[in-house]
C-alpha cells in the first residue's frame, strides 16, 4: 500500500507540473492519466497541418529519479537520470517534443500576418 501512495504522490507532482507548463503556454497537447496502468500519455500536437500519431508514455514509479518515458512510434526511451536538470528538465524535454507549431497571438490589425500580401512586380 505504501508503494501505491508513493506512486500517487509522483503522479500528483507530474500533474501539477503539467498544469503549470500549460499555464505558461509551454504545453497545449492532450494528456491521458491512466493511473491504474501507472501511465501518463502525452500526445504530440499536429504540426504544419499534419496530424500526428506520436505519443509519449510516462511510466509512473515510486521515486521521481526512476521515472522513464517512451515514444511511440519509434521506441525512444527517455530516463530522468539521463538529464542533468532532474525530473523537471526531463518533463520539459518531453513537452518540447510534443509541442506543435508556434501560434501568433495578437489582436493588432497591423501585425504582419494580418496584412494583405501585395503582389510584387
Amino acid at each position: 500500500m505504501k508503494n501505491e501512495d508513493e506512486i500517487l504522490e509522483v503522479w500528483a507532482t507530474l500533474r501539477d507540473a503539467l498544469r503549470k507548463l500549460r499555464g505558461q503556454n509551454q504545453f497545449r497537447g492532450n494528456e491521458e492519466h491512466l493511473i491504474e496502468l501507472r501511465q501518463i500519455r502525452l500526445y504530440q500536437e499536429p504540426r504544419a497541418g499534419h496530424l500526428s500519431s506520436t505519443v509519449f508514455i510516462i511510466h509512473l514509479t515510486a521515486r521521481m529519479d526512476d521515472l522513464w518515458a517512451e515514444r511511440f512510434p519509434g521506441k525512444e526511451v527517455l530516463r530522468v537520470n539521463e538529464f542533468d536538470g532532474g525530473w523537471l528538465a526531463w518533463l520539459t524535454a518531453i513537452v518540447d517534443a510534443c509541442r506543435g507549431a508556434h501560434y501568433a497571438h495578437t489582436n493588432s490589425s497591423t501585425a504582419d500576418y494580418r496584412r494583405a500580401e501585395t503582389p510584387k512586380t
